[in-house]
C-alpha cells in the first residue's frame, strides 16, 4: 500500500509539472521569434488531454527549434475559448488550428496557414440504425448533440440543418464536450443525433463495433493546419514551412489517419 501511495504521489507531481509547463503564461517565454537563436512560442489546440498533446507535440516542438535554430516552447490551453483568446492576440508564433479557430478567429487575427494534413475532413450528422431517422428532415421534433460552437464541427452541423428549410427551429441542441461524450449520449438515448467529424464517427464504429445511420453529409472541408503570426520573416516562415512539409506523419494529431502534410 505505500508503494501505491507512493506512486500516485508521483504521478500526481509529474502531472502537475506537465500541466505546469504546457500552461505557463505565453508571456514568460515570450521572445522574439524573428532573432536568430531568439525564443518561438507553438500553440496547439486543445483537442486531447495534457500527456497526449505533450507526447504528440514534444518531439515537434524540439525538432523543429533545431530546424530554425530557435528555442521553441510548447503551450496549449485548458478550454478552446482561452486558446482562442490567445490566438485573437497573435500570442503564439506558430499553432495548430482546426478548421474552426481557423475561419472564425486565426485568419481574422493575421495568422496564415502554412501546411496541413492531406485528408479533408467530411462533417455528418449520425443517429442510431433504430432510430427510425433516415434523412435530416426527420430530425424535427428530436435533440440534436453538438460539439462546442468553437469548434468548426458545430458549425458545419447547424449548416446541414439549415439546408432543410424550416428545420432549425423544431430541432433541440444540446451541447457537448467531445465527440465521445456525444456518442455516449446518443446511445443512452439523452439525445437522438450527433454532428461530428466522418473520420471520427468511423473509428467509433470500429471502437464499438458497430454502425450508425448517415443522416446528412457535407462536401470536403480542408483539415487541421499549421498557421504562423503575421510579422514573421520571411526566411523564417520559409524554414518552418519546410520542416512541416519534409517531415513525416507522426507530425498530425491523432488519431493519425492521413499519412503526409501538405502545402496550403
Amino acid at each position: 500500500m505505500r508503494e501505491i501511495l507512493r506512486f500516485s504521489s508521483s504521478l500526481r507531481y509529474a502531472c502537475g509539472l506537465l500541466a505546469a509547463m504546457l500552461l505557463a503564461p505565453v508571456s514568460a517565454v515570450a521572445g522574439n521569434c524573428n532573432a536568430a537563436g531568439g525564443s518561438c512560442v507553438l500553440g496547439v489546440f486543445p483537442h486531447t488531454s495534457l500527456g497526449q498533446i505533450e507526447a504528440t507535440y514534444a518531439p515537434i516542438t524540439e525538432e523543429l527549434g533545431l530546424a530554425i535554430d530557435r528555442d521553441v516552447q510548447l503551450r496549449t490551453s485548458r478550454s478552446m475559448g482561452a486558446f482562442i483568446r490567445h490566438l485573437r492576440r497573435q500570442d503564439y508564433d506558430i499553432a495548430l488550428t482546426g478548421i474552426g479557430q481557423y475561419l472564425s478567429d486565426a485568419e481574422p487575427a493575421g495568422y496564415r496557414p502554412i501546411a496541413r494534413r492531406d485528408d479533408d475532413l467530411v462533417f455528418e450528422i449520425i443517429a442510431l440504425p433504430d432510430s427510425g431517422m433516415q434523412q435530416v428532415a426527420d430530425l424535427a421534433g428530436h435533440t440534436l448533440g453538438l460539439i462546442p460552437a468553437s469548434r468548426g464541427t458545430t458549425a458545419f452541423t447547424l449548416q446541414l440543418v439549415r439546408q432543410s428549410p424550416g428545420l432549425e427551429d423544431r430541432v433541440q441542441t444540446r451541447a457537448f464536450s467531445s465527440p465521445q461524450a456525444c456518442i455516449h449520449a446518443m446511445i443512452s438515448a439523452r439525445v437522438d443525433a450527433c454532428g461530428l467529424a466522418a473520420q471520427v464517427r468511423a473509428i467509433f464504429e470500429d471502437r464499438l463495433d458497430r454502425h450508425f445511420t448517415v443522416l446528412a453529409r457535407s462536401g470536403k472541408v480542408p483539415n487541421v493546419s499549421w498557421v504562423v503570426r503575421s510579422g514573421l520573416d520571411p526566411k523564417l516562415v520559409k524554414d518552418i514551412r519546410r520542416y512541416f512539409l519534409q517531415r513525416p506523419a507522426s507530425s498530425l494529431p491523432p488519431p493519425v489517419i492521413s499519412t503526409s502534410i501538405v502545402p496550403c
